[in-house]
């Protein structure tokens, strides 16, 4: 899956242009709320989905290598976390819907089975 296959998902909006890396591949998702437990992964071109909004959330992603992250339940991303990813070079969405939908969709995507 690339990130702009997320990007197809009516449910996922994009709050940044991600053309610069829109065809950077993912090679897993890893779905927490806590931050510290997400530290403990080693993966590269990872998509991080999570319910926590705020700035740790996007620092985190950044620090372990994440491409991507989806930031669930609806939540309002602020103007600082935006500014983080744009600048960290991640491509970052927010929906509406809960952990366990994102992961039904991505799960069930011809993308995300190839990638």
């Amino acid at each position: 899956m690339r990130i702009r296959d997320l990007a197809t998902y009516t449910d996922f909006i994009p709050l940044i242009p991600f053309e610069d890396f829109a065809d950077v591949e993912i090679h897993e998702a890893a779905v927490s709320e806590l931050m510290s437990d997400v530290l403990t992964m080693e993966h590269d071109n990872l998509l991080l989905i999570t319910g926590l909004c705020t700035d740790q959330a996007i620092r985190t992603a950044d620090i372990m290598g994440a491409v991507a992250v989806i930031i669930t339940q609806g939540k309002q991303v602020s103007a600082g976390m935006i500014r983080i990813a744009e600048e960290s070079g991640i491509a970052l969405f927010r929906t509406d819907l809960q952990n366990f939908n994102v992961c039904q969709i991505l799960c069930g995507s011809e993308e995300f089975k190839q990638s």
